[in-house]
Protein backbone atom coordinates (compact mmCIF):
# COMPACT_ATOMS: atom_id res chain seq x y z
CA UNK A 1 0.00 0.00 0.00
CA UNK A 2 1.16 3.14 -0.74
CA UNK A 3 1.82 6.45 2.00
CA UNK A 4 1.16 9.66 1.03
CA UNK A 5 2.56 12.36 3.26
CA UNK A 6 0.47 14.19 5.35
CA UNK A 7 0.22 17.31 3.89
CA UNK A 8 0.30 20.54 6.84
CA UNK A 9 0.54 23.67 7.26
CA UNK A 10 3.24 23.90 10.11
CA UNK A 11 5.18 26.34 7.12
CA UNK A 12 2.77 28.86 8.16
CA UNK A 13 3.71 29.18 11.76
CA UNK A 14 7.29 29.20 10.54
CA UNK A 15 7.06 32.22 7.84
CA UNK A 16 5.42 34.13 10.47
CA UNK A 17 8.40 33.40 12.94
CA UNK A 18 10.69 34.09 9.88
CA UNK A 19 8.88 36.95 8.45
CA UNK A 20 9.40 38.74 12.44
CA UNK A 21 13.14 37.97 12.41
CA UNK A 22 13.76 39.00 8.99
CA UNK A 23 11.72 42.59 10.10
CA UNK A 24 13.93 43.09 13.25
CA UNK A 25 16.92 41.98 10.87
CA UNK A 26 16.46 44.65 8.65
CA UNK A 27 15.36 47.21 11.05
CA UNK A 28 18.70 47.60 12.09
CA UNK A 29 20.30 48.54 8.70
CA UNK A 30 16.98 50.56 7.40
CA UNK A 31 18.62 54.13 8.75
CA UNK A 32 21.43 56.27 7.29
CA UNK A 33 24.17 57.56 9.45
CA UNK A 34 21.80 60.73 9.73
CA UNK A 35 18.91 58.62 11.06
CA UNK A 36 16.55 58.74 8.59
CA UNK A 37 15.22 56.38 6.87
CA UNK A 38 16.74 54.95 3.71
CA UNK A 39 13.62 54.62 1.74
CA UNK A 40 15.34 52.41 -0.72
CA UNK A 41 16.21 49.79 1.55
CA UNK A 42 12.08 49.70 2.76
CA UNK A 43 11.25 49.19 -0.90
CA UNK A 44 13.57 46.60 -1.55
CA UNK A 45 13.23 44.89 1.79
CA UNK A 46 9.48 45.22 2.01
CA UNK A 47 9.19 43.84 -1.83
CA UNK A 48 11.57 40.52 -0.79
CA UNK A 49 9.10 39.64 1.83
CA UNK A 50 6.04 40.23 -0.14
CA UNK A 51 7.53 38.08 -2.73
CA UNK A 52 8.34 35.49 -0.25
CA UNK A 53 4.97 34.95 1.48
CA UNK A 54 3.75 34.68 -2.59
CA UNK A 55 6.11 32.08 -2.86
CA UNK A 56 5.03 29.87 -0.53
CA UNK A 57 1.43 30.54 -0.68
CA UNK A 58 1.49 29.64 -4.18
CA UNK A 59 3.88 26.88 -3.94
CA UNK A 60 1.57 25.60 -1.20
CA UNK A 61 -1.56 26.02 -3.45
CA UNK A 62 0.11 24.62 -6.74
CA UNK A 63 2.43 22.11 -5.79
CA UNK A 64 1.11 18.66 -4.06
CA UNK A 65 4.85 18.42 -1.64
CA UNK A 66 3.89 18.44 1.86
CA UNK A 67 7.46 19.63 3.39
CA UNK A 68 8.86 23.09 1.82
CA UNK A 69 11.75 23.27 5.07
CA UNK A 70 14.60 23.93 2.19
CA UNK A 71 12.22 26.22 0.73
CA UNK A 72 12.45 28.09 3.92
CA UNK A 73 16.06 27.72 5.05
CA UNK A 74 16.64 29.02 1.67
CA UNK A 75 14.57 32.42 2.34
CA UNK A 76 16.45 32.33 5.56
CA UNK A 77 19.67 32.37 4.41
CA UNK A 78 18.53 34.93 1.42
CA UNK A 79 16.96 37.59 3.94
CA UNK A 80 20.20 37.17 6.37
CA UNK A 81 22.70 37.91 2.62
CA UNK A 82 20.12 40.86 2.15
CA UNK A 83 20.76 42.43 5.09
CA UNK A 84 24.40 41.76 5.33
CA UNK A 85 24.31 43.43 1.98
CA UNK A 86 22.84 46.15 3.13
CA UNK A 87 24.65 46.78 6.43
CA UNK A 88 27.67 47.42 4.02
CA UNK A 89 26.51 49.10 1.43
CA UNK A 90 22.73 50.41 0.66
CA UNK A 91 23.82 51.28 -2.32
CA UNK A 92 24.12 47.40 -4.25
CA UNK A 93 21.02 46.31 -1.84
CA UNK A 94 19.26 46.45 -5.68
CA UNK A 95 21.82 44.26 -7.22
CA UNK A 96 21.47 42.37 -5.03
CA UNK A 97 17.75 42.07 -4.99
CA UNK A 98 17.85 41.23 -8.55
CA UNK A 99 19.89 38.69 -7.76
CA UNK A 100 17.79 37.29 -5.52
CA UNK A 101 14.50 37.26 -7.20
CA UNK A 102 16.98 35.47 -10.54
CA UNK A 103 17.58 33.07 -8.12
CA UNK A 104 14.05 31.95 -7.49
CA UNK A 105 12.94 31.96 -11.24
CA UNK A 106 16.03 29.95 -11.84
CA UNK A 107 14.85 28.23 -9.08
CA UNK A 108 11.35 27.50 -9.81
CA UNK A 109 12.02 27.33 -13.67
CA UNK A 110 14.35 24.09 -12.67
CA UNK A 111 11.76 22.65 -10.44
CA UNK A 112 9.13 22.93 -13.33
CA UNK A 113 11.88 21.06 -15.85
CA UNK A 114 12.74 18.24 -13.70
CA UNK A 115 9.07 17.68 -12.83
CA UNK A 116 8.21 15.56 -16.29
CA UNK A 117 11.00 12.98 -16.57
CA UNK A 118 10.22 13.15 -20.17
CA UNK A 119 11.04 17.09 -20.84
CA UNK A 120 14.28 16.05 -18.11
CA UNK A 121 15.39 13.81 -20.72
CA UNK A 122 15.34 15.95 -23.68
CA UNK A 123 17.01 19.23 -21.51
CA UNK A 124 19.92 16.85 -20.65
CA UNK A 125 21.97 17.47 -23.60
CA UNK A 126 21.25 21.46 -24.36
CA UNK A 127 22.17 22.04 -20.92
CA UNK A 128 25.54 19.97 -20.55
CA UNK A 129 26.34 22.07 -23.81
CA UNK A 130 24.69 25.24 -22.26
CA UNK A 131 27.20 24.52 -19.14
CA UNK A 132 30.35 23.83 -20.92
CA UNK A 133 29.71 27.25 -22.86
CA UNK A 134 29.41 29.37 -19.66
CA UNK A 135 32.08 27.62 -17.91
CA UNK A 136 34.34 29.09 -20.61
CA UNK A 137 32.55 32.41 -20.68
CA UNK A 138 32.95 33.01 -17.44
CA UNK A 139 36.39 32.40 -17.31
CA UNK A 140 37.63 34.91 -19.68
CA UNK A 141 38.67 38.14 -18.22
CA UNK A 142 36.74 40.58 -20.19
CA UNK A 143 33.48 39.04 -17.80
CA UNK A 144 35.11 39.67 -14.22
CA UNK A 145 35.74 42.84 -15.59
CA UNK A 146 32.10 43.90 -17.43
CA UNK A 147 29.89 41.98 -14.87
CA UNK A 148 31.49 42.66 -11.75
CA UNK A 149 27.99 42.23 -10.03
CA UNK A 150 27.61 38.54 -10.86
CA UNK A 151 31.37 37.61 -10.28
CA UNK A 152 30.53 35.34 -7.51
CA UNK A 153 28.04 33.40 -8.92
CA UNK A 154 29.47 32.92 -12.54
CA UNK A 155 30.61 29.31 -11.28
CA UNK A 156 26.88 28.47 -9.71
CA UNK A 157 25.03 28.31 -12.99
CA UNK A 158 26.97 26.06 -14.73
CA UNK A 159 27.69 23.82 -11.90
CA UNK A 160 23.65 23.48 -11.55
CA UNK A 161 23.47 22.86 -15.33
CA UNK A 162 26.03 20.15 -14.89
CA UNK A 163 23.91 18.25 -11.76
CA UNK A 164 21.01 18.59 -14.17
CA UNK A 165 22.13 16.47 -16.84
CA UNK A 166 23.34 13.66 -13.87
CA UNK A 167 19.99 13.73 -13.09
CA UNK A 168 18.94 13.19 -16.07
CA UNK A 169 21.16 10.29 -16.59
CA UNK A 170 20.03 9.28 -13.35
CA UNK A 171 16.36 9.26 -14.79
CA UNK A 172 17.29 7.26 -17.75
CA UNK A 173 19.10 4.63 -15.69
CA UNK A 174 16.43 3.98 -13.16
CA UNK A 175 13.27 5.02 -15.00
CA UNK A 176 12.08 2.62 -18.04
CA UNK A 177 10.83 4.51 -21.01
CA UNK A 178 7.57 3.08 -22.25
Amino acid sequence: MKKTMKRTKWWLPALILLTAFQLISMAQVVFNDDGSLSTECLIFFGAYLAVEWVYFIAMSIARKRADPALEMIAFFLTGIGLVTVAGANKDLVKTQFVADMLGIFCFVALLWLISNVDRAMFMRTPMAVAAIGLLVLTQSPAVWYCADCVSSTTLETPFVMVVMTGVSNTFKATVPLV
